[in-house]
């Protein structure tokens, strides 16, 4: 289980990069059909798809930890581009 506001490397179904909101649950990035969104993916503990591989970083406190929150998508994409282009 991970941290809440917490950045993780991931094995998930379908991001590389989440955010744990502190129930369970990893917030990630998710494109589908052309489309990108935040979607929500759960703990292996609990049944889901998610596997913790590296601890990352923290959101800003500023920042709401949620699946509808614009700014955290900006945020983790911005955060994507960084990681991947070191």
């Amino acid at each position: 289980m991970g941290e809440y506001g917490v950045v993780y490397k991931v094995s998930a179904r379908n991001f590389d990069y989440a955010v744990c909101d502190g129930k369970n649950g990893f917030i990630g990035v998710r494109c589908k059909f052309g489309d990108e969104f935040l979607d929500t993916e759960y703990d292996y503990d609990v049944g889901g798809t998610v596997a913790i591989l590296e601890k990352m970083t923290n959101v800003p406190k500023d920042i709401d930890i949620d699946s509808d929150s614009q700014e955290l998508f900006n945020w983790l994409k911005n955060y994507e581009r960084l990681v991947q282009s070191d």
